[in-house]
């Protein structure tokens, strides 16, 4: 019985090295990954602008990104306690009575 391979596992079993190293305990992972990770050119963002800017943000840093991210929920987790808050002492008195 035949086995089917897709066109891309193909491509990547017939492909040679074109230098010959040894790959180090992390080499045959990261060459692994490097194959994956190649972006079609056929393939477009369907974000638009804002897509790709979005690409760029998460392309920065870790940490970076990571502050941002939590600044962003902060302000977010704030605003939601305020609105509670503003809501509470406009039906404070409704409640009370006064």
């Amino acid at each position: 019985m035949q086995q089917t391979i897709s066109r891309e596992q193909r491509k990547v079993r017939d492909s040679r090295p074109t230098t010959k190293t040894e790959p180090g305990a992390g080499g045959l992972y990261a060459e692994g990954m490097s194959e994956r990770s190649h972006s079609h050119p056929g393939a477009e963002a369907s974000g638009g602008l804002l897509g790709s800017i979005y690409e760029g943000f998460l392309g920065l840093p870790v940490p970076v990104v990571l502050t941002v991210l939590w600044l962003g929920g902060l302000t977010l987790l704030g605003s939601c306690v305020l609105a509670l808050y503003a809501l509470a002492t406009l039906l404070a008195p409704v409640v009370t009575g006064a």
